[in-house]
């Protein structure tokens, strides 16, 4: 059974203790919050629920990643929605490494050995992904987590956009995904999950030469 929390922001606030701002995009908020029972750390992610679709939006993002357990993805363990604070909070592992973008701004490029391991890591994680049925859609730099101390070295994070297919559905049509890393096929119609598999390249290329391929 999924772990859906549907209860009232007073219920979060009685279980957790909200700390400081981890991160931000263009439409939620990463803050670091601690389980008042167990001390442990989590990550929440804090979405606004503007309406019914953004909300059924939100449970199908949650119920997607409760189906994934690698030790390369960010896990989901709990999803609280508040009616009354127009606020969706998606609990998910905390991971204090910080993102590739960050890494790249600082050093500019990396050697064939670092990058080497970077997409061996990402394409085995894709492998698992598409085999269940997972199509990420947004692989870039911003969303995958690198360590040089810990194994495993990464995580990809962020699957607001991912889709699940099933057997009877491989084809996608939605344009959706960063522009730099979107695949051909994405601006011509329908395409497949190995628009993640092209992504992977561009950030491969992104890591050996400290730029995007088609940016001068």
């Amino acid at each position: 059974m999924l772990n859906l929390k549907c209860q009232t922001e007073d219920t979060f606030d009685q279980l957790f203790e909200t700390k400081e701002k981890l991160g931000e995009g263009a439409q939620s908020i990463v803050k670091r919050v601690i389980d008042r029972n167990t001390g442990s750390e989590y990550a929440a992610k804090i979405m606004r629920n503007q309406d019914a679709e953004t909300i059924l939006k939100i449970k199908q993002q949650f119920k997607l990643q409760k189906t994934l357990d690698l030790p390369t993805l960010v896990r989901a363990h709990w999803l609280f929605i508040s009616e009354r604070e127009s606020t969706c909070r998606l609990i998910l592992d905390f991971c204090q490494w910080r993102d590739l973008r960050t890494q790249l701004n600082e050093f500019g490029r990396f050697k064939e050995d670092f990058a080497a391991e970077v997409l061996k890591a990402l394409l085995e994680t894709c492998d698992y992904l598409h085999g269940k049925g997972v199509c990420h859609r947004d692989i870039k730099p911003e969303n995958i987590l690198y360590s040089l101390n810990d194994s495993p070295c990464l995580r990809l994070v962020d699957f607001g956009i991912s889709t699940y297919k099933n057997k009877h559905r491989q084809e996608m049509w939605t344009t959706t995904g960063t522009l730099f890393y979107k695949a051909p096929e994405m601006f011509l119609g329908s395409y497949t999950s190995k628009v993640d598999v092209w992504a992977i390249g561009i950030v491969g290329y992104e890591l050996l030469h400290g730029r995007t391929p088609f940016v001068r």
